[in-house]
């Protein structure tokens, strides 16, 4: 992997997982769920695995002309490769702006008008069964983490894009878009930088550092669109404790998982 000299100190998310695999290259994720964009990962897989995955998808997203400062809307359904792509996007300097799978397809178009011609990252579910056609003429270029679809990119066709180094930002460049609940109308978009997380970091670190085990699994079940999850994420894989992701919020699957992997911490 090709690292830049990034010299600020905010949260960096397109090297997250290079520098939490550097610490502790043996620990790992534990998965619910398959990842759309990469079901050959499996549901355990090593931080290192994990970087090289982010590494990979940031030099697909390369290939097709993704660059410093653009926008990247990730559109898809539920699972972790929504903050896995947003990780890769950030990586390149570009902007990831996450907009919830529950979202229906005219509030996604309204959005994808107010980023402005943005690259949208979605799945042949959501432009059959949910997404206008305008979505099309609305974004830059679709691209699919699974399926197809008439004159989108699969993010598969990508594979074996020649590998591109990280490149740094300013960490008050934006980092993340996320957006707001739209209980009062049209989803608000809601600008992350680096400083910014870093700042909600900080303590929330402190907490974990003494009140959980170095070895303790933590477990997170945080909507992955939402930016908690860029905040209790890091902190897991850069303490060095293994990482249990949830989707599904069934007692039963919970229950089986946890009783494999007990959890020291639940988010």
């Amino acid at each position: 992997m090709f690292l830049q000299r990034i010299n600020n100190k905010g949260i960096r998310l397109g090297t997250l997982f290079d520098r939490a695999a550097a610490r502790h290259p043996g620990n790992f994720v534990i998965l619910d769920h398959d990842l759309d964009i990469a079901p050959e990962l499996g549901r355990r897989a090593t931080l290192t695995e994990v970087a090289e995955l982010v590494a990979e998808l940031a030099s697909r997203l390369w290939s097709v002309q993704v660059r410093p400062g653009d926008h990247v809307v990730v559109h898809k359904g539920d699972g972790f490769d929504i903050t896995l792509l947003a990780c890769a996007i950030a990586r390149i300097g570009a902007v990831p702006v996450l907009l919830s799978p529950k979202l229906d397809g005219a509030t996604v178009a309204e959005l994808l008008r107010r980023v402005g011609r943005p690259f949208l990252v979605t799945d042949q579910d959501k432009l059959e069964h949910s997404l206008p056609a305008e979505v099309m003429t609305l974004s830059r270029e679709v691209l699919l983490a699974s399926g197809t679809y008439e004159g989108a990119t699969a993010f598969a066709a990508l594979a074996g894009a020649p590998r591109v180094p990280a490149v740094a930002m300013p960490a008050d460049h934006p980092t993340l878009i996320t957006h707001t609940s739209g209980t009062t109308g049209t989803p608000k978009l809601a600008v992350h930088t680096g400083t910014s997380f870093q700042a909600r970091y900080r303590p929330q670190a402190t907490v974990v550092s003494t009140a959980v085990r170095r070895s303790e699994p933590i477990a997170v079940h945080v909507s992955f669109v939402h930016s908690r999850m860029f905040t209790a994420m890091p902190i897991a894989v850069l303490q060095g404790h293994p990482l249990i992701v949830l989707r599904d919020d069934d007692p039963e699957t919970v229950g089986d998982l946890f009783s494999q992997v007990p959890p020291g911490f639940i988010e």
